[in-house]
């Protein structure tokens, strides 16, 4: 679970603050993945449509599906 505290540092320093949630891939969650998140005070994000987010390189048409809901 390395990978995630990494990760974190870097959007951190980017958004000049702290990561709140994780969304695990394609939903998958196990007992260790959630008590890392326990233990960095994060919870995890999931969700009930597929984005299919992968299919586009482009953050504003993320965004932009987003706020549509």
């Amino acid at each position: 679970m390395d990978n995630i505290r990494k990760s974190n540092d870097e959007l951190g320093s980017v958004i000049r603050g702290q990561v709140a949630v994780f969304r695990p891939p394609y939903g998958a969650i196990n007992d260790e993945l959630d008590a890392t998140l326990g233990e960095m005070n994060m919870n995890s994000l999931m969700w009930n449509r597929d984005r299919e987010d992968w299919k586009t390189d482009k953050a504003l048409d993320i965004i932009n599906y987003f706020k549509k809901l």
